[in-house]
């Protein structure tokens, strides 16, 4: 089965991470879009976080109706930093009969050259890529492992949104259950 993997923080999980992960799981040969949930970004170390296991349950929350989308936690239990080809390897040793996808926005193509082992990810995976403001990814357009989709997305910002959260000013940019949860238990605020 051919799996799409879209990684991330998920501080927290919004419109635009699902938008993304069902447009590939809607506009490619992807059965599945996994939403991986990374402890901890290895370039965003600075970054206040959740903890891991909360923004998974919230990230569950957000993908109750979403068929083809389902959440991730095999980096929960991995090393911190969390790193792409380490997961990789181990997905690949759990699930022998998947084939994985990267998804990633232009932002990540341009500075994947700053990832661990990154030549074994262009050479042995393939790269979906979005669109994101001001990148290109123009480096990397030709390259036979990458795809780029056409597709605009609105461009979020999970700061952004984490700020109106502080005010109560739902957006509609969090699923109304993640809202309702991060209200209750006062979450970023």
């Amino acid at each position: 089965m051919k799996v799409g993997l879209l990684f991330g923080s998920f501080n927290p999980i919004h419109q635009g991470h699902i938008d993304i992960a069902n447009y590939f799981a809607t506009n490619t040969d992807l059965k599945e879009v996994w939403l991986v949930v990374s402890p901890q970004n290895p370039f965003k170390t600075k970054l206040k976080l959740l903890s891991p296991q909360i923004r998974l349950a919230l990230v569950d929350m957000a993908l109750q109706n979403e068929p083809n989308l389902k959440s991730c936690d095999i980096e929960l239990a991995m090393p911190t930093p969390s790193y792409t080809i380490d997961t990789l390897h181990l997905l690949g040793k759990q699930y022998v009969n998947h084939k994985f996808n990267i998804i990633m926005g232009t932002d990540n193509l341009e500075k994947i050259e700053t990832w661990k082992e990154y030549e074994q990810i262009l050479s042995d995976f393939k790269l979906l890529v979005y669109p994101r403001k001001g990148h290109s990814g123009e480096t990397y357009k030709d390259h036979p492992n990458i795809q780029l989709a056409n597709s605009e997305f609105i461009e979020i910002s999970a700061t952004e949104i984490r700020e109106k959260i502080k005010r109560k000013e739902n957006s509609g940019m969090i699923p109304e259950m993640v809202w309702d949860m991060i209200m209750d238990k006062k979450y970023y605020q």
